[in-house]
């Protein structure tokens, strides 16, 4: 019944390198976050961690999509 999830890689200025995503939406958010010239973002890094919590005696675990850095890069 079709594709359910375009993913793929996408060439990112920001980061002089391949970033991968798995939706369109990430895409998107990826596109705007390379592209935007008032951004102070300076890395993107793609599930960069797991997060767990427990809330109300149940665990819960999450994996962020993207992690932008706006630290500035220090040259060599």
């Amino acid at each position: 019944m079709g594709q359910k999830h375009y993913s793929g890689s996408y060439w990112s200025s920001t980061q002089s390198d391949h970033v991968i995503h798995e939706s369109r939406l990430e895409l998107a958010r990826l596109l705007y976050a390379d592209s935007d010239s008032d951004s102070d973002v300076t890395a993107i890094v793609a599930r960069p961690l797991l997060l767990r919590a427990e809330v109300d005696g149940a665990p819960h675990r999450h994996i962020p999509d993207y992690l932008p850095d706006n630290c500035p890069r220090q040259h060599a």
